[in-house]
């Protein structure tokens, strides 16, 4: 080492004197040594290292090379020392070797093998001189204790010159040996280089487990403390606290290291969070400024981010800071303006606080979030309103008078004290304003009984009569959510509502009489007839006090009174009244007169008649009660004939029209013909609702038309299919009655109808029959024919094809079902992987069938005594290829009476889809066998509950090995399980043997799955003993349970007490023993428990209740002279102390403490019981102030200075290092005047013992203080050892508190936005989207911001102000929106709610109050132009004048442009006399192109209002070349729409499905006839066989967008469809027989040639036979066209098979055979 060279140096500067008298010795002593060497020869050096060899050969060296014994000076073994990382050297050992005496060569270690040879004539006593030396140094250095110790040894080194001695010798084997063991001395004393420490630095603060390397050349010897406590030092160091690691190395030179481990996070003192900005500061809103503070003990460094809600997360800022305490606390705050849709608040929700970033020295970071809150009566979780205050209940009440009830009058006089009453959902921070007829009266005031708002207002003569008018508005609460302005609408209290002032008396306002039979059904209500209801009326401005009468007038005098009532709904007096005979009312109008009604003050009203009514609906009631007649018409049928009604009545009305099932009118004109099929009814009606007696009449034309046709079976399980016995049903519905039944027809067979329904509109015929035996299977048809209504109209044939979908055929089937596959599986066995054919109780068999169709009813399958149900399988199933898979899944229990063996089932009950029931299959049935052609075998299923035995019986014991064997004819497996590891293992022969020592539970299964289990044991382990309780390291302080355990457990024997099996407990095998007590009495125990096989365990313990006890000091005492502690107690563990909260001190019994403070002493004892613990304090100090304060209460205290206004508090306090004997007295010093404050509030000690004394003083509206500096004055202080200090007059942090109680005053008030009428307009105009800006300006900063209300509805808040020149101008901006209420007009603001900084809260300012005229008056106009252009049709005009107009409330102008985007017209506005601004022109000029034109009108503040309109001056033309002139009926088609083409100028080509079309008869002229609707209808797109043949004018007529018309004819000619009919020969009958003659008559009716075939021998009964036969035996007669062929025939023999057939030049045949005839 570098080191060991610079003390090598300095050897060499030895002084000479010293050399020299060394040089003398040695050959003194090398002359000794060469005379010793002479007499004895040559002897052997042994030498011995106390500690290690160090790489010397052996344990001793003989320096002849000869067999001496070597002896061993201290035979210390050595002692090896710890290896450390990295050091290459750490195997080596001190290198300090004893010397031994020299031997007689024969010594036993290698020391060079023992063949080194001696030295010669060398003379010895320089070696020896060199060894003593040596020796005397290794002896210093391996006894060294401190650095003086190394430094002596140093000193002996220099003094002796041991290394010149050494370096001196002459070269060989001894030298070397002795140059060694110098460089091991030096190698130890030449070491100034302290060790190095690696791992960790040196006052690091770590959060991590921290591991200690060290690196030296030598031993080092290491020590470490935790918080003051010495440790067994071991690496890596995981505890918490403050670590000092010491290492020294052998030369004593130290490293200290110290540093902490801190894994805990900084602990939270307190979370504030609250509305800064409101009145309440745990509700918050939006715009209102959240403050957040986090205090805490321990300062850091981070910077903590806050993120409110989802909003980015900020910096908060952290100082120091002693606010209104006496202790330093390390303070974070943010102030965060709210805004709710940027955070993501919800309404009524706390506002979510997360605080991140807080991180410690060692790294530790603290999360906050609201859990962490802090809560306070003041202070805690904020919550987040955005919703403004809502009212609840409004109600107005005269609380002057009450009516006879006891209730308060809702009506007012004049003196009269009227009472607004208002509650809302939540408290209110600042009070509603009222106005009361549109004049402001005051600011409401909280009325705490009754938990509302209320104001007292007094009428006055001035007031005006009527409803009162009220107005409430500027309120909200503490988040400064402004509620909605409140009016006479908002009103909701049942009783106390509107309030009405009245000094006249009533006049009415309103009255009618009317028919209410006749207002409720729609009818005139201004005529009545008899018992009719007639209701009179009569409405005032005001309730009356005396409700109003009415005399009714009859004939002959008669008078009838009435008295009216009040309809509170309608708020009219009315009376109702029928119009009975006891009335005796004259036909005509109805006379009365209303009179006696009164208000509330007495004023009675003028007497009103019939002739004073006010209403244009409710005028007067006629009387008339005589029905009208109708005459000219009788009940009956009738056809399309002209008729005539007419009515005899003065009144008539209508006559009402219902053409039965298709409409019902009222004609007001006389009925003059029938059009329409139908049933018709006529009634008159006059005006009063008399009717005349019904006529009806019938008109029909129309055949019967189907509305439905079923055909169905009456099969259960499928209508569409049948089996034998089953019946059908053919069900035919027409919508008329028919002349007689119908006829039906099934499968070739004839069926009268034998069931009828009727109903209104429908009518049905069935025939209802059982299907007979002989029907083939298949689908059966029908025919229905002779369908004629009473009218005689025939209704075509129906068969299958005619019916509903759905039910128009049925398929009989008469072939039963059976499966073709049957099988039985322990379903869930095999799925389980499990035997399928072994199953036991409780398990499950399948059955499972395959059919070839799909069933109408699943089979029952029944095993044992009971049935089940089979499920349809239709994964299984392929019915693409007609397979059909049914099974049961069936649970075998007890209760169906099984026994073990094979199961029997039974598959019965199985239906195809038509109800052929099948055979019942069983287990001779199954299929799923050995030669079965199938995968798997579901051939059978065995039944098995009887479990596997073994041959021994469980709690069998055995010590070294057991034989198992089991027992069961279907065994199937075993397992094994050894209880004590866990492991088992499958066995599968049934007899095995068990040799391993444990428990082991054996489970045998059989193939069903039924087990048997078994327990046994192998055991020779020592028992268990446990011992718990409350305490450390066999050291208890509670009673403790002893537990022994084994499983041959015998004896337990507790100290002397012995317990056997008797009282132990096992686990039923007869194995597993237990036992368990608990002793409580303190002592020594020792547990001894033994098995059977001999087996024991001891265990020893202690136990100790009584906690050690301190004498010499009592807990909380005061000393001021030294205390000495005195321990009483055996078990003693610590005794420590710790003087004001530093390290901790260990002391003994006697220990005196004499320094002043506070001691904590606390004494343990190795069981831990409680710690006997005591806090005193030794104190001689004079007291000091630690901190001076005055503020103001609530300001916060970074701030320098502070500003009070009245209702303010300050606050001052002084925190000293200790409790004062008294109270201080506290002063408050204001222009000279001291102001005593006697209330002193004391709170400590804190965590650092001290005590604050404060004081609170609130300034007052009478406080005699004036405007100026407010300073403070602590007087008589003395701590309870009666040390006193000087006067305290001045904060110790520079804080000055000014009283200032004037408020703020604006200098200038503006506001601009929209836009302008001019440039240098007055009037700005603001739309949706616009901007309002508005100005206040302060010669001061303000503390808090304005904000202004809009239109008393909407709330906006300044910003904070920006500082020009000499004063301070705050703004406001708010963006005007569709939907924000505002209303057209003058804007409105209000400017309110700012402060100073002492709190002075300045005055509302309105529009009156602001100060620059051209940047006053702003419109607010959201209503965009109204714009006409005329005339137009859906935006279409084909008018050569077309007119614009527009208005609008301000200054608008209109701009037309073209297609093309070019202005073809603008125009500017005029004022109208009403102050609206209209324009209006003609613009035929602009629009000569026909083409689509925009116009846009604008108004001053940007509304637009836009009219695209198109001008289409042109008709439509028609192109008809594509539809045909000429129609075959019931041939061709006709087409809908007609293939014809309409094209447009602007609309481009129009439909033909738009085009009208009109039929008429073409006359024999050429002009049109009469109209026809032949072609429409149920015509549409068919052959129009309605019409009839001739020629037709069409007109077409169709109109464009813009309505022109265009109208043209074309002319079509209907032709009928010729189809020639067959030859007809009369005379002759098929079948006929004949005698003697024929005459018979053959022609065609078309005019065709026809041809006469004939035989009379053959038989034909097919026409082709007979045309061929009679082709080729020339058996043909022809007959020329127009030609008849007639006659009589004499029979000139007997023929009995004649046939003839006749057919035309078209091919049209008649066949005639079987025809008879004699002679």
């Amino acid at each position: 080492m570098s080191n060991s060279v610079a003390k090598t140096a300095e050897y060499d500067t030895i002084n000479s004197k010293r050399r020299e008298r060394v040089l003398w010795i040695r050959k003194k002593i090398a002359l000794i040594v060469v005379v010793l060497f002479l007499l004895i020869g040559l002897g052997s050096f042994v030498f011995a290292n106390p500690d290690q060899d160090n790489n010397l050969e052996g344990p001793g060296v003989s320096e002849d090379g000869g067999n001496g014994d070597g002896e061993v000076i201290d035979g210390t073994e050595p002692t090896a020392t710890p290896e450390e990382e990295n050091d290459d050297s750490a195997t080596e050992t001190d290198p300090i070797t004893t010397y031994g005496n020299g031997g007689n060569g024969t010594g036993t270690g290698a020391g060079n093998n023992g063949t080194t040879g001696g030295v010669g004539n060398t003379d010895m006593s320089q070696y020896d001189d060199a060894r003593r030396i040596i020796e005397e140094l290794e002896n210093r250095v391996n006894a060294m204790q401190n650095k003086d110790d190394s430094n002596d040894a140093v000193d002996y080194r220099t003094d002796t010159g041991i290394i010149d001695m050494v370096n001196n010798l002459p070269d060989g084997t001894v030298k070397d040996e002795l140059k060694n063991r110098l460089d091991a001395i030096n190698k130890v004393l030449d070491d100034t280089t302290a060790p190095v420490i690696t791992g960790i630095n040196n006052n690091d603060v770590t959060k991590e487990n921290v591991t200690i390397n060290v690196t030296d050349d030598n031993d080092v010897t290491i020590t470490a403390t935790l918080d003051g406590e010495e440790i067994e030092f071991t690496t890596p160091l995981t505890e918490e606290g403050h670590y000092v690691v010491t290492v020294t190395d052998k030369n004593f030179n130290t490293t200290t290291v110290k540093f902490t481990i801190d894994k805990t996070p900084i602990a939270l003192d307190w979370l504030y969070v609250l509305n800064n900005s409101g009145t309440d500061y745990k509700v918050i809103g939006d715009g209102q400024k959240l403050y957040v503070e986090l205090v805490f003990s321990e300062e850091f460094t981070s910077t903590p981010m806050i993120q409110i809600g989802n909003a980015e997360a900020v910096e908060m800022s952290c100082h120091w800071t002693n606010w209104q305490t006496e202790k330093q606390y390390f303070k974070c705050d943010a102030t965060i303006t709210i805004d709710g849709s940027t955070m993501g608040l919800e309404n009524g929700k706390e506002v979510p606080v997360k605080i991140t970033n807080v991180l410690d020295a060692a790294g530790n970071e603290t999360v906050l979030t609201n859990e962490n809150i802090t809560e306070t009566e003041k202070y805690g979780h904020v919550i987040y309103d955005n919703q403004a205050p809502k009212m609840e209940v409004l109600r107005l009440t005269n609380v002057s008078r009450k009516d006879e009830n006891g209730a308060w009058l809702q009506v007012a006089k004049a003196g009269d004290i009227v009472r607004v009453i208002v509650q809302f959902d939540e408290n209110l921070a600042t009070l509603p304003t009222l106005k009361v007829n549109g004049t402001e009266v005051g600011v409401m005031k909280y009325d705490s009984n009754m938990q509302s708002y209320t104001y007292d207002y007094k009428v006055t003569e001035n007031d005006v009569n009527g409803v009162m008018q009220i107005e409430i508005s500027n309120y909200a609460d503490a988040a400064g959510n402004v509620g909605v302005t409140l009016t006479n609408d908002d009103i909701n209290h049942e009783t106390q509502n509107q309030v009405v002032i009245d000094t006249v008396a009533p006049e009415y306002a309103a009255m009618g009489i009317f028919n209410w039979t006749n207002d409720n059904d729609g009818t005139d209500r201004t005529y009545a007839t008899k018992n009719e209801h007639i209701r009179l009326y009569v409405s005032f401005p005001e309730m009356l006090a005396t409700n109003p009468k009415v005399d009714i007038y009859g004939m002959d005098g008669k008078v009838t009174t009435l008295d009216l009532s009040y309809s509170e709904a309608a708020k009219f007096y009315f009376v109702e009244f029928d119009t009975t005979d006891e009335f005796a009312l004259p036909e005509g109008k109805i006379n009365f007169k209303v009179y006696g009604y009164a208000d509330e003050a007495g004023n009675v009203g003028a007497d009103l008649t019939q002739d004073m009514t006010t209403s244009n609906e409710y005028p007067q009631v006629i009387y008339d009660s005589i029905n009208p007649v109708l005459e000219g018409l009788t009940d009956g049928m009738y056809t399309n004939q002209t008729i005539s009604l007419k009515i005899s009545d003065t009144n008539w009305d209508y006559i009402h029209v219902n053409q039965v099932g298709v409409k019902e009118f009222d004609e007001h004109r006389e009925w003059t013909g029938l059009y329409d099929d139908g049933v018709y009814e006529f009634q008159a009606f006059d005006k009063a609702g008399n009717c005349s007696e019904i006529i009806t009449v019938t008109k029909d034309s129309v055949v019967p038309v189907q509305t439905q046709l079923l055909f169905h079976s009456s099969n259960a399980n499928n209508n569409q299919l049948a089996k034998p016995g089953d019946y059908f049903g053919v069900y035919l519905t027409v919508n008329e009655e028919l002349r007689e039944n119908p006829t039906f027809v099934i499968n070739g067979v004839e069926y009268q109808a034998n069931q009828f329904y009727h109903a209104d509109g429908v009518h049905q015929y069935s025939a209802v029959y059982e299907i007979p035996a002989n029907t083939p299977a298949g689908e059966m048809t029908f025919t229905i024919s002779n369908i004629v209504d009473k009218a005689g109209n025939v209704m075509a044939d129906v068969t299958n094809e005619n019916a509903d979908e759905g039910v128009n055929t049925i398929v009989y089937d008469n072939v039963s079902p059976g499966p073709r596959v049957v099988g039985i599986t322990g379903f869930f066995n095999e799925a389980e992987g499990a035997d399928a054919h072994y199953i036991t109780t409780g398990e499950s068999v399948r059955i499972l069938t395959y059919y070839d169709e799909k069933l109408g009813t699943a089979p029952m399958v029944k095993i044992g005594n009971k049935e089940f149900q089979t499920c349809y399988a239709e994964q299984s199933s392929s019915e693409e290829n007609g397979s059909y898979a049914y099974y049961a899944d069936i649970k075998i229990t007890q209760d169906l009476g099984l026994s073990d063996g094979e199961i029997q089932f039974s598959i019965y009950g199985h239906k195809d889809a038509a109800g052929n029931e099948g055979r019942a299959y069983t287990n001779a049935d199954v299929t799923y066998t050995e030669s079965s052609p199938y995968e798997i075998r579901y051939d059978k299923v065995i039944l098995d509950n009887i479990a596997p035995e073994f041959n021994v019986t469980s709690g069998t014991h055995g010590e070294t090995s057991m034989d198992i064997t089991i027992t069961d004819v279907n065994f199937d497996y075993a397992v094994v399980v050894n209880q004590d590891n866990g492991v088992s293992e499958n066995v599968y022969e049934k007899e095995f043997t068990l040799q391993q020592e444990a428990t082991y539970h054996i489970y045998a299964y059989d193939k069903a799955g039924n087990v048997a289990d078994l327990w046994v044991a192998i055991d020779n382990e020592n028992p268990t003993v446990t011992v718990s309780g409350t305490g450390v390291d066999g050291y208890y302080r509670s009673d403790v349970r002893i537990q022994a355990f084994d499983k041959f457990l015998t004896s337990v024997k507790v100290n002397e007490d012995t317990v056997d099996r008797s009282s132990f407990t096992s686990d039923g095998r007869n194995e597993n023993f237990s036992y368990e007590t608990t002793v409580s009495e303190e002592g020594t125990y020792t547990v001894t428990a033994t098995d059977k096989y001999g087996h024991s365990t001891d265990y020893t313990f202690v136990i100790d209740k009584t906690m050690p006890v301190v004498e010499g000091a009592v807990d909380g005492g005061l000393y001021n002279t030294p205390v000495t502690l005195t321990v009483i107690e055996e078990n003693i563990q610590n005794a420590k102390y710790q003087k004001d909260g530093g390290d901790w001190v260990s002391f003994e019994s006697g220990t005196v403490l004499d320094q002043d403070g506070t001691y904590f002493v606390r004494v343990t004892d190795k069981a831990y019981n409680k710690k006997a613990e005591l806090t005193f304090t030794i104190d001689q100090t004079d007291p000091v102030v630690k901190a001076a304060n005055i503020l103001v209460d609530g300001d916060v205290n970074e701030q320098t200075e502070f500003y009070a206004t009245t209702g303010d508090t300050i606050y001052s306090y002084v925190r000293f290092s200790e409790e004062l004997k008294q109270n201080p007295k506290f002063y408050l010093v204001n222009n000279g005047t001291e102001y005593e404050v006697s209330d002193v509030t004391v709170t400590g000690p804190n965590d650092n013992g001290e005590y604050t004394y404060s004081i609170r003083y609130t300034i007052t509206e009478d406080n005699t203080m004036t405007d100026g500096q407010i300073e403070m004055k602590v007087t008589g202080i003395s701590d309870k050892a009666g040390n006193t200090i000087d006067d305290i007059t001045k904060p110790t942090n520079g804080h000055i508190v000014y009283l200032d109680r004037v408020a703020p005053t604006a200098t200038a008030f503006r506001m601009v936005g929209g836009n302008r009428e001019t440039e240098n307009g007055t009037y700005m105009y603001a739309t949706n989207g616009a901007k309002i800006y508005i100005y206040a300006e302060f010669a001061n900063k303000l503390a808090v911001s304005p904000k202004a209300l809009i239109n008393d509805s909407i709330e906006v808040s300044f910003d904070d102000g920006t500082l020009r020149g000499d004063r301070y101008i705050y703004s406001a901006i708010y963006t005007v929106q569709e939907n924000d209420g505002l209303q057209d007009g003058e804007l409105q603001v209000k400017v309110y709610g700012y402060a100073d900084e002492a709190g002075n809260v300045g005055k509302e300012l309105s529009n009156e109050d602001i100060t620059l005229a051209s940047q006053k008056y702003i419109i607010i106009d959201k209503t965009a132009p109204k714009l006409d252009i005329n005339p137009l049709t859906d935006g279409y005009s084909n008018s050569k004048n077309l007119g614009v107009s527009g208005t609008d409330a301000n200054k608008l102008n209109v701009v037309i442009t073209n297609a093309g985007g070019n202005v073809v017209r603008a125009d500017s506005s005029s004022q109208g006399s009403d102050g609206t601004y209209w324009t209006a022109y003609g613009i035929e000029n602009e629009i000569g192109v026909d083409g689509q034109y925009t116009a846009v009108a604008s108004d001053v503040a940007g509304n637009k209002t836009t009219v695209t309109f198109t001008v289409d001056r042109e008709a439509p033309k028609f192109d008809l070349s594509a539809i045909s002139t000429t129609f075959t009926i019931g041939k061709d088609i006709y087409q809908y729409p007609q293939p014809g083409v309409v094209t447009d100028n602007i609309d481009g080509n129009i439909s033909f499905g738009e085009v009208h079309m009109n039929w008429y008869h073409k006359n024999a002229d050429g002009t049109k006839g009469e109209a026809t609707q032949c072609f429409g209808g149920d015509n549409w797109n068919t052959s129009l066989t309605n019409c009839e043949p001739g020629d037709y004018i069409i007109t077409y007529r169709v109109s464009d967008k813009a309505g022109n018309e265009t109208t043209v004819e074309k002319t079509i000619t209907l032709v009928k469809e010729v189809v020639n009919e067959a030859p007809i020969l009369d005379g002759v009958v098929t079948g006929g027989e004949y005698t003697g003659s024929i005459t018979y008559d053959m022609y065609d009716k078309d005019g065709e040639a026809f041809t006469i075939y004939y035989d009379l021998s053959n038989g034909f009964t097919n026409a082709d036979d007979l045309v061929k036969y009679a082709k080729e035996h020339n058996q043909i007669v022809n007959v020329a066209a127009g030609k008849r062929y007639k006659g009589t025939y004499s029979i000139p023999g007997n023929y009995d098979k004649v046939s003839v057939c006749l057919e035309d030049a078209s091919g049209n045949r008649t066949f005639l055979y079987n025809i008879t005839i004699n002679q």
